[in-house]
């Protein structure tokens, strides 16, 4: 009958964070399942989720609920460390390979949570909003993060050869972010979502935003290796290749976007593509001109125009009135 010893036990989970956070910090043996490691961490996290079950219903339900989200949080991590390590170790090569595990297995656990989480009776349905909702969208701003930071990454996909688009970084980045796109389209479809349309409306504009930025990343990284030019701000901004490249795909990319605004009834995605085009324009007076006579600087003038001429013909703003689907 000594109920308030229900309580010490509730600092398991913190202490397990402080362990991994500890060794990952210290690059304890480089990663978390080292020799028997791994039987100390399937026990804690095992007495971890058994100390969850008996005190369901004893400790406070606002407790119950962050340390289940604690306890799935923790084992991504450690999964995910694990996996890069070992990646690594196979791999070897100059870090891309490790970046990517980074990416993948938080992205599967986002798709098998939302699609398989379901049928797990316990914890997952008796917890659903925080399992299929609040650790999904967790997951989606890390991996939201992870896609920015790794667009600074050359990517160099040693022992492979580099292929444009088809390099493991890029392939990565870009099943990332249709895992992202996926995830939006399924929140809110549930009984009681968590997240407002208005919330849902800014995760889907952070992500086309990562998605673009993506794009260009794509076309730095082919004016890297295939052209041999620095993969920094500096190197790629004289760079008269990219400059003309990345001034011909933010067209492209603004007549995607208000040819497919027009067809949709969609005016704030076909103002974002109008911004995008006046952005263009400004560039190739504000910086490509500054390669004047240059057959790359002339290209660029000469596509550009020529899709801006399309823009004009295909995609109307659409009506006031028409009801926003952007």
């Amino acid at each position: 009958g000594w109920q308030s010893m229900c309580h010490p036990p509730a600092g398991l989970l913190p202490v397990l964070w402080l362990a991994a956070f500890t060794a990952f910090s210290g690059h304890y043996h480089d990663h978390p399942f080292y020799r028997w490691a791994v039987l100390a961490w399937i026990i804690a996290v095992g007495i971890h989720y058994w100390l969850l079950r008996i005190f369901e219903t004893v400790w406070q339900e606002t407790l119950v609920r962050l340390w289940h989200l604690g306890g799935l949080l923790l084992m991504v991590f450690l999964l995910t460390w694990e996996s890069a390590w070992r990646i690594h170790q196979a791999v070897g090569g100059t870090g891309t390979w490790t970046a990517i595990a980074w990416g993948v297995l938080p992205a599967l656990v986002i798709l098998l949570l939302l699609r398989h989480g379901g049928t797990i009776e316990w914890p997952v349905r008796r917890f659903p909003g925080d399992y299929l909702e609040l650790a999904p969208a967790l997951i989606a701003a890390y991996l939201w993060a992870w896609d920015i930071r790794t667009a600074f990454q050359p990517g160099d996909p040693d022992p492979l050869p580099y292929v444009p688009v088809l390099n493991p970084l890029d392939v990565t980045q870009a099943f990332v972010l249709m895992v992202l796109f996926w995830w939006r389209r399924q929140i809110g479809k549930g009984e009681a979502p968590v997240f407002d349309p208005q919330a849902r409306k800014t995760f889907a504009w952070a992500i086309a935003a990562a998605g673009f930025l993506w794009l260009n990343t794509v076309v730095a990284r082919a004016v890297h290796f295939h052209e041999g030019v620095s993969y920094t701000a500096w190197g790629l901004y004289h760079s008269d290749l990219f400059q003309t490249a990345i001034s011909i795909l933010w067209t492209l990319t603004a007549l995607g976007s208000m040819a497919g605004a027009s067809r949709r009834g969609s005016r704030n995605v076909w103002r974002a593509g109008a911004t995008l085009l006046a952005v263009v324009v400004l560039k190739l007076f504000l910086v490509d001109l500054e390669g004047t006579g240059t057959v790359a600087r002339i290209v660029s003038f000469i596509a550009v125009g020529g899709l801006m001429l399309v823009i004009g013909y295909v995609s109307p703003i659409p009506p006031r009135a028409t009801r926003e689907t952007g």
